[in-house]
């Protein structure tokens, strides 16, 4: 099935054209958590090569899905051999070159974008992932609605969103999968990963130290004591910073208003999270805000 979902990627990727600037793509009319994407594809190892300029440090992401011809992806100092089948995010000012491609002929997808949340996507960068039917079936309809151009921009942009956010859940669920085979010895990796998780997917509902134990299912007494002994720090002061973390991350956006920066914080009102910003940072959002832009 994966097969079949990955053919009808490349049929449908072989209209995309080369950009002409690698920094204007697809934008969104509200604020959302990614923007500016572009989609193009490589077919030959000159092309590649050849435009080895957008390949420069830059603030961009870049997330590559090889369709056909292995070869290996150079990373700042690494090199990552990336399969077919395979994707790849790179991060911002990532410096990256290809090397021992295996064939002259190559069919890798490119798409790069600009988002302010590079903590959240950091765990798609670290190892290439294999995508599955439903993965291939989900990009196809991200270069669908890209194919129509700048008609509709938020569809392309949401539909790449729940392509990312289901493969950064994937690599959640596997971690979890991967302490819980290594028995009681991982069990405060276990920890700290069920707590992100939660941080992570519910924040935005006011997530609180009773609901992850409740998630948990162990006291809530039980858990602050163990995150304690595990970590060095409490757990209440791991999810301020988590919050203040995250607040930063959102007032890089020029684009995004505060009251949806409070919302997506766990905050009522743009009162309590100025307060809340206030008394951890010792600023306000707004001044926050004016001095990323001086």
């Amino acid at each position: 099935m994966a097969e079949l979902e990955k053919e009808r990627l490349e049929n449908i990727i072989e209209g995309l054209s080369t950009p002409e600037n690698y920094f204007d793509g697809q934008r969104g009319e509200d604020m959302i958590s990614i923007n500016n994407i572009l989609i193009y594809r490589r077919s030959r190892i000159d092309d590649l090569q050849q435009n080895a300029f957008e390949n420069l440090s830059h603030y961009r992401f870049v997330f590559i899905v090889n369709l056909q011809t292995s070869g290996v992806v150079c990373v700042d100092s690494s090199e990552i051999m990336l399969e077919e089948g395979h994707c790849l995010l790179i991060l911002p000012y990532q410096f990256h070159t290809f090397s021992e491609l295996v064939s002259d002929d190559l069919n890798w997808l490119f798409l790069t974008f600009e988002s302010p949340y590079q903590e959240e996507l950091t765990a798609l960068s670290k190892l290439p992932l294999k995508l599955d039917d439903t993965e291939f079936y989900l990009l196809e309809q991200v270069v669908e609605s890209y194919h129509q151009g700048k008609t509709f921009p938020n569809l392309t942009i949401q539909r790449f969103e729940y392509f990312l956010e289901s493969m950064r859940y994937r690599v959640l669920q596997r971690n979890l999968q991967e302490i819980e085979s290594k028995g009681p010895l991982a069990e405060q990796n276990k920890l700290i990963t069920l707590v992100n998780c939660m941080l992570y997917n519910e924040l935005e509902d006011g997530v609180t130290i009773s609901d992850i134990a409740d998630e948990i299912d162990i006291s809530e007494r039980l858990l602050r004591m163990r995150f304690k002994e595990g970590y060095g720090i409490s757990l209440g002061k791991y999810i301020t910073q988590f919050k203040v973390n995250r607040a930063i991350q959102y007032l890089h956006n020029p684009r995004m208003p505060i009251r949806d920066i409070a919302q997506k914080c766990g905050f009522a009102n743009v009162e309590s999270f100025s307060r809340f910003f206030k008394i951890q940072t010792g600023g306000s959002p707004k001044a926050y805000q004016k001095k990323i832009k001086e």
